[in-house]
């Protein structure tokens, strides 16, 4: 059994489910949370990884920066590329991240729980560095809904759920090896409320 005073919970599922509204909730409860997006946002502004994706994608930048709609466009319909950007530049990148956030949790915090919101988690081969994990899912007219939201068609979400499935195995496969499974249908209090009692049956009070 993990330990109950520090435990190292992973947070995947559906795009477009919530996850960052569940990464609020566990930070609410009193975790630390290590936002996957946001330190890929922070390795594509290093000039070293701008050089690196410009030699393999061609211009993707826009006013000099990384622009991830032009590089989504490119490895969102190409598999082998999608292969390459991340198992080259992200994947190694982002486990120096989550490394360096887990030894400070553990060093620095009374914090219960480091919650890794990071959808890649399995395919970054870093899902046994978890106590647990919980699968976030939600009906597809949500996502579809929330998709929207970020200026994606639903032909779009269709696409990246396509490709992520082939390049990453099915969703399913994540529901199965997961420890709970949420299902983000209600409300968002309703939400917290069955996060609160993943929390309460895992951490305790």
């Amino acid at each position: 059994m993990p330990d109950c005073k520090k435990q190292v919970i992973g947070l995947v599922g559906d795009a477009c489910a919530g996850k960052s509204s569940v990464a609020k909730m566990f930070a609410k409860l009193g975790a630390t949370v290590y936002d996957a997006d946001a330190a890929v946002h922070k390795i594509y502004a290093r000039p070293d990884v701008i050089d690196e994706v410009q030699k393999m994608f061609g211009d993707v930048t826009t006013d000099g920066k990384i622009d991830r709609v032009k590089l989504a466009a490119i490895v969102f319909s190409d598999l082998q590329k999608m292969k390459a950007l991340t198992e080259q530049i992200v994947f190694p990148r982002t486990a120096r991240e989550m490394e360096e956030q887990k030894a400070a949790w553990l060093l620095k915090t009374d914090s219960p729980v480091l919650l890794l919101d990071a959808p890649t988690l399995f395919e970054a081969g870093r899902a046994d560095d978890c106590d647990r994990i919980l699968y976030l899912g939600a009906p597809r007219e949500r996502r579809i809904e929330w998709a929207k939201k970020r200026n994606w068609s639903e032909q779009e979400l269709d696409r990246r759920d396509a490709r992520l499935n082939a390049f990453f195995g099915s969703n399913s496969r994540k529901r199965e090896r997961a420890d709970a499974v949420v299902e983000n249908d209600g409300s968002l209090d309703d939400l917290e409320k069955k996060i609160v009692e993943v929390w309460t049956r895992w951490i305790g009070t």
